[in-house]
């Protein structure tokens, strides 16, 4: 599970999409609105299908945490060694460790509570229990590690790191936004196309999948048709936010730049509740706009396609979900240059807000990973281009 702040969910889908390495120099997409922290805490309103968006009372305020780095991974020379080459995933996993999908060395490094380096799973090649080029991993809590790489869905023993086997049908189109649920289930999102119609139409669906690759539940799906426009090609790349954790529970964010939405499915594929708070649009700044529009042109470029891209004028207002060790959900509220979670309890009423101290300025790349056994974040010093895995914590911890 990923969470990028802001416009950056571009640059973590650029380094996952399985196309060939992409040529030239890539423009860098800058958030510059102030902090909204504050605009996060207010109008707090939570409708519930399952519940009375009355059970919070006026005014309520939620408790405020901050997220402080506990551990780091990862050398700030992006060229010294232990540095990381492509880290496209981070996981935190069982005793304090904690995983990191190298896409560049195609491996998955191991590291322990204190920061050392423990093992490696899988490496680069085309032979059994090789990858060639990874973008996404899940770990369920039955302990098989899944890895989804260019090649198909492999899967790994989480304890031995012995390899277990590919599911090369799962190649193309790869599954990306990978969970490990109970048992030998994960939750992935795929697109497909048929072109019965003489038109391409894609469904992008969020769906549990088994260790045989077959597609049981399917959670969520949204539809998109050949109209390449500038929606159509920002949708390829990131159509909506999901998470599947460890029990089976599916939440889906579908985009939206005026309300913050998630729904809630059970294993089953019944939805459970629903999470909606309407805000004011935060629109953005010229200097935005103008960057993102130079990142999508310059990307569809190095696959040899030119389209005049033209963005949404606001902020999404999500980008990323998790579930803690207490069944809570993590929304990464994406209005802010400095991360910002609101956490929810199980029947969706909001309990506190999180957020992450700065680490290299307001410009960072950050993405994070939350599930049962913590907070791990990602991030990359935007000018020197260093890469640290960090592990966070709640600051009275």
């Amino acid at each position: 599970m990923r969470m990028l702040s802001g416009l950056q969910f571009c640059f973590r889908n650029l380094a996952r999409l399985p196309y060939p390495e992409l040529g030239g120099k890539r423009p860098t997409l800058r958030c510059s609105v102030a902090p909204l922290l504050s605009l996060v805490v207010a109008g707090l309103l939570v409708v519930l299908s399952c519940g009375d968006a009355g059970d919070q009372a006026p005014g309520f305020r939620p408790d405020t945490t901050n997220l402080l780095v506990g551990l780091s991974v990862g050398s700030e020379d992006p060229i010294a060694e232990g540095s990381f080459g492509s880290v496209v995933d981070v996981l935190a996993c069982p005793g304090g460790r904690v995983a990191v999908l190298d896409r560049l060395s195609a491996e998955v490094l191991v590291y322990g509570r204190d920061g050392q380096l423990e093992r490696k799973i899988g490496s680069r090649g085309p032979g059994p229990g090789e990858l060639l080029e990874p973008f996404d991993m899940g770990l369920s809590e039955s302990g098989l590690l899944f890895v989804s790489d260019v090649s198909g869905l492999h899967v790994f023993d989480w304890p031995s790191g012995d390899w277990l086997g590919v599911k090369q049908e799962l190649s193309r189109p790869m599954l990306v936004d990978l969970n490990g649920v109970d048992g030998h289930f994960l939750t992935a999102r795929r697109i497909e196309w048929d072109t019965s119609s003489g038109e391409p139409i894609g469904t992008i669906s969020y769906a549990r999948y088994d260790t045989t690759g077959s597609r049981d539940v399917i959670y969520y799906s949204e539809q998109i048709g050949a109209d390449y426009d500038s929606r159509y090609y920002e949708t390829l790349i990131d159509p909506y936010e999901a998470f599947g954790d460890e029990s089976g529970r599916v939440f889906v964010s579908p985009v939206s730049t005026d309300a913050i939405l998630v729904r809630g499915f059970e294993a089953d594929g019944s939805q459970f509740m629903e999470i909606r708070r309407e805000i004011t649009p935060v629109p953005k700044s010229s200097r935005e706009l103008s960057d993102e529009k130079e990142f999508f042109e310059w990307f569809y470029e190095q696959m040899e396609m030119n389209i005049d891209f033209e963005p949404v004028e606001h902020r999404r207002t999500v980008s990323g979900l998790g579930v803690d060790s207490l069944g809570r959900l993590w929304v990464h509220v994406s209005l802010d240059t400095v991360p910002v979670f609101e956490i929810y309890g199980s029947t969706g009423e909001l309990v506190e807000i999180a957020s992450v101290q700065e680490i290299w300025g307001a410009q960072a790349l950050w993405e994070f990973s939350i599930n049962r056994y913590g907070v791990v974040g990602y991030c990359e010093d935007p000018v020197q281009g260093a890469q640290t895995v960090l592990v966070l914590r709640r600051s009275e911890e």
